[in-house]
Order: C-alpha cells, then sequence, then structure tokens
C-alpha cells in the first residue's frame, strides 16, 4: 500500500513573486498586483497534525488560510470534490479515497486575485496487517491477521485469521480521532487509534476477548507491504538432546536438568520471525535456540511437544511440531536405582554401593545412597552442566562427581550407568560404576 501523504501541486508563478512558505504557490494573478497585494497563504493539516495521512470519511482536512496577509481579502477555498466555502478557514471530511486539489482564490479590495494550491491524498482503510508473538497471559504462540476488504463510508469488512483456525468474517466501525474498532464472527474484538503516518507504520490495537485469553493485551499489527509474491512459507523443526544428540523413531529423548537444541533454522520463507515453544512453558523468539527443560510438561507426564512457528514479511504463516520423550534420574518406582560392585582393594573384600534418586527438579536431585554395610544416607545432587553429576551425602562424609551414560535402552528413559569418582568412605579415591537395574 502506498504512504498516506499530503503534496503540493506545483503552479505556474509569475516572476516579481515568490512562494511565501514552503510548498505553496502563487497563482499567476487576474490582474496586475502591487507590491502590497495579497500573497496567498495556504496551511493544511491532518486531525490537527502537519503530515498526517488523511483517512476516508473520518479525517477531518483543515484548510487555513488566516495568514495571508490584507485588508478586506474575500476567500473561497474549493475542496476538489465539489464542495466549498468563503471563509479563510475550514474543515472538510473526504468521503471517498483519491487524490485531490484544494485551491484557495483570495480577492482582494480593487478585485485581484491570487490562488494557491495543495494537493490532498485520501487513503481508504483496505489492506492487511498482521500480528505474530507470544501471548504471555494464554502461554503459546500466536499470529493474528486483519484483512479489510471493502469501506463504506466508516462501515468496515474484511475476514480475520487466527494460527490454526479457519477465517471468519470481520466487521468494523472508523470513530472520531482516527478510533478503530473491529469485530470477528467468533467475538475477537479490537480497538485502537490508527497512527498519524498510516499504512507505513504499526497500528496499534488492543484486545479485549476473553476467547483468546489476551484481554486487554496490546498488540502490534504491521502492514502487509504488497500482495505476497511466491510461495507461503513452510515450518521445519528438529529437536535432539544436547547431550548424545540421538533420535529415535518414537521421537527425541530429552534429559530434565541437561540442555538440548530447539531447530527451525531448515524453515523457507522470505523474511522470516521465528518463534519456538519448548513445550514446557518457556519461548524462544529464534531460528535456533538451546533450552533446558526444568520440569515435567503438564500435558502428560513423560511426554512433550515442541513447536515451531514461522512467520514471513506478508504475513503468512506455518507451524510445525515435534513430540519428544522425557528422561529423569527419578523413576516412576521405587525399587529401580543403580547398583555398583566393587572389589575394594584397601579393604580386601567386595563391596555393594546403590544409589536411589528419589526427586528432580530441573537439575538438583535428592535421594539415598546404600553404604556396603547396608545402611542409607540422604544426598542432594545437581546436574553440572553436559553429562556431569555432582552428589554429596547430607552429613558431608562422602562426595561422588562424575558422568552419566546416556545410552538409551529399549523404552527405558533413565541413565544406563553411572562412573562416579568417590571422595570419603572406603573407596576413597576409586572410580566407581553404577548400572540401573531393576530387580522386577
Amino acid at each position: 500500500m502506498t504512504r498516506l501523504v499530503v503534496g503540493v501541486l506545483a503552479s505556474s508563478v509569475i516572476a516579481s513573486l515568490s512562494c511565501t512558505e514552503a510548498g505553496h504557490s502563487v497563482i499567476q494573478p487576474s490582474s496586475p498586483l502591487s507590491p502590497e497585494a495579497a500573497s496567498p497563504r495556504l496551511v493544511v493539516k491532518v486531525d490537527g497534525q502537519r503530515n498526517a495521512t488523511a483517512i476516508q470519511s473520518v479525517s477531518e482536512v483543515t484548510l487555513d488560510a488566516s495568514a495571508t496577509p490584507g485588508d478586506k481579502l474575500k476567500f473561497e477555498i474549493q475542496f476538489g470534490d465539489g464542495q466549498s466555502v468563503t471563509t479563510p478557514l475550514a474543515t472538510h471530511v473526504y468521503r471517498t479515497e483519491g487524490t485531490f486539489v484544494a485551491t484557495l482564490t483570495v480577492t482582494d479590495a480593487a478585485g485581484r486575485q491570487a490562488s494557491a494550491s495543495e494537493q490532498i491524498v485520501i487513503r481508504s482503510l483496505k489492506g492487511s496487517w498482521f500480528n505474530a508473538g507470544i501471548n504471555t497471559q494464554a502461554r503459546r504462540i500466536e499470529s493474528h491477521r486483519i484483512t479489510i476488504t471493502q469501506q463504506d463510508g466508516i462501515e468496515l469488512r474484511g475476514a480475520y485469521s487466527f494460527l490454526g483456525e479457519r477465517d471468519q468474517p470481520l466487521t468494523g466501525q472508523l470513530g472520531p480521532n482516527r478510533h478503530i474498532k473491529l469485530i470477528a464472527d467468533g467475538g475477537t474484538l479490537f480497538e485502537g487509534e490508527l497512527p498519524t503516518d498510516f499504512p507505513a507504520s504499526t497500528i496499534r490495537l488492543t484486545s479485549t476477548s476473553p476467547r483468546t485469553n489476551a484481554n486487554g493485551q496490546v498488540l502490534e499489527f504491521k502492514p502487509v507491504p504488497e500482495e505476497p509474491p511466491g510461495t507461503a512459507p513452510r515450518a521445519r523443526l528438529n529437536v535432539r538432546s544436547g547431550v548424545d544428540g540421538s533420535n529415535f523413531t518414537s521421537g527425541p529423548l530429552l534429559w530434565i536438568g541437561w540442555e538440548s537444541t530447539f531447530d527451525s533454522s531448515e524453515s523457507t520463507g522470505e523474511g522470516l520471525a521465528y518463534f519456538i515453544d519448548f513445550g514446557d512453558g518457556d519461548f524462544a523468539q529464534e531460528a535456533l535456540a538451546r533450552h533446558v527443560l526444568t520440569q515435567f510438561p503438564s500435558n502428560l507426564i513423560g511426554q512433550g511437544q515442541a513447536r515451531a512457528v514461522v512467520v514471513d514479511r506478508f504475513g503468512r504463516v506455518d507451524a510445525a511440531t515435534q513430540n519428544y520423550r522425557v528422561g529423569g534420574l527419578a523413576p516412576d518406582y521405587s525399587w529401580a536405582g543403580w547398583w555398583s560392585g566393587f572389589e575394594n582393594p584397601v579393604e580386601h573384600r567386595f563391596e555393594n554401593r546403590r544409589l536411589r534418586f528419589l526427586t528432580q527438579e530441573g537439575s538438583r536431585v535428592t535421594g539415598t545412597y546404600t553404604h556396603p554395610e547396608g545402611w542409607d544416607s540422604p544426598f542432594t545432587g545437581k546436574l553440572t552442566g553436559g553429562n556431569m553429576i555432582a552428589l554429596t551425602l547430607n552429613d558431608g562424609t562422602i562426595e561422588l562427581t562424575g558422568t552419566l551414560s546416556l545410552v538409551r535402552r529399549g523404552y527405558e528413559k533413565f541413565p544406563d550407568w553411572f562412573l562416579l569418582k568417590v571422595r570419603g568412605g572406603s573407596a576413597d579415591g576409586n572410580e566407581l560404576v553404577f548400572q540401573y537395574y531393576d530387580p522386577f
């Protein structure tokens, strides 16, 4: 859509007179003028602004010739649409879009005349605007598109599009002070004021629809610059574990507390904006994002779904999803754990130890450590990045630090084994292998 402007229509200027104001020109008078004759001055404002865009059927275009010097002057202002006034100051509302030439004619007491003209561009509201972003109230990625196809006076008609839903008929109305109100059949309502440089800049509209969980939220709608060429965007999403990068037929296995990669950079389209929903309530606005799952997704324990949404510069949108499984250190049943059998060269005996994880919140874990003598001690620990872990008994007597193997066996969603170095206790200074076991 073309930027709305109030321009100047050049006219012939006699050599003895010069423009008295930038953007205004003096027309050849009907009779010779003395040096004291009036020099027309015409100032145009739209809705009180010098450089605002004039909107069909709603903008008040003010033409002011009161600064023209001289006594006993007569004024005539022709608006260019067949209407005119004989006052030095007039406000006019243009009912149709188009380009109009407003002309000021000044007549002095001797009957001599001079004229000045302004070109005024009136725009309708027909066009398309879109918004894409993260709805922080609803905790989801959203895309809105408003298309106005018809303007009849202050009445508007068109279509409203919402990501994942069918288009809905749209009606609206223009009001004083460039106010706009739009209602979709589904109940979505937007209100706001058109910017002075409409349609070049964004339109800020407040949503007052409980249906979209965005009641009171202000959304910025960007203008669609032109009719979209070529094909619509295509979203793609690749999710992989930040530890081993393995993908499986049932989807990638992501680990609570470890960094994973969410990659939509292979999406296609022109001037794309990227949005990623990790599936655990957090989001990113980039093509490739790294994220640490901090909890099991609320929709289904042990499973999640990531979503990528791409929007091109024309407001066209596409989405892709990727299901994944979630792995953690706390089993769903209390008897499972990790067991270590160790031939202690110092104590000259074979020792059994066991780790059992009871809770995990993000990277922090709690559990119990079974000593070779058979009694348990509680521990706390933390995943420290990569596949590293550090555990400390609550009494401070033993620390275990090392790595986890994240080899997946069948449908198990736990680490296969730990390689931990022990500080304290009878195995001080040794590395122990704790293997996953399930006695049943």
